[in-house]
């Protein structure tokens, strides 16, 4: 079994492979990982990319994001294939895609029950298609992460 600093390197690496547009060695990166037989390190994982998915909404959105202490709530939609055409399938044909915008909007909402929910689900059906579901929550956190970067007009790696 891998150790922490290992795995912690290989969702770095994936990270910043995701960001830079190489979604094979980012998917490699997560095998690795996901397939190493610690599941709960991998919701860990899963979590971190929910708050830094999280800290990159905030950013984007600035004042007007959502507090939900205050009761406010993230909602995020996926949009659909005819309105992005550089998606081959919907949310509903790729359930990775699904997790991973779930998992972000329960995650900014602090409702860790859903995200256990979630990840439990993904853990239960298991092998390939939890793989997926990291490898898409690595994907659209990588995304965010730049959409952030670009919103602060800095560059990621870069020290603050």
């Amino acid at each position: 079994m891998m150790d922490t600093e290992a795995a912690a390197r290989h969702v770095y690496a994936a990270l910043a492979a995701a960001m830079n547009g190489d979604a094979d060695t980012a998917a490699e990166h997560i095998e690795a990982v996901a397939t190493d037989g610690d599941i709960n390190r991998v919701y860990g994982i899963c979590c971190a990319l929910g708050h830094a998915a999280h800290r990159s909404l905030q950013v984007l959105f600035g004042d007007q994001a959502p507090h939900p202490e205050r009761g406010d709530m993230w909602v995020l939609r996926q949009l659909e294939p005819e309105l992005r055409p550089d998606r081959a399938r919907s949310g509903e044909d790729n359930p990775a895609q699904v997790f991973s915008l779930r998992f972000i909007t329960a995650y900014a909402n602090g409702d860790t029950a859903t995200d256990e929910a979630l990840f439990e689900a993904a853990a239960y059906i298991g092998g390939e298609h939890l793989v997926r579901c990291v490898v898409q929550l690595v994907a659209d956190t990588a995304g965010l992460c730049n959409a952030g970067h670009a919103a602060l007009g800095t560059t990621p790696g870069a020290a603050a």
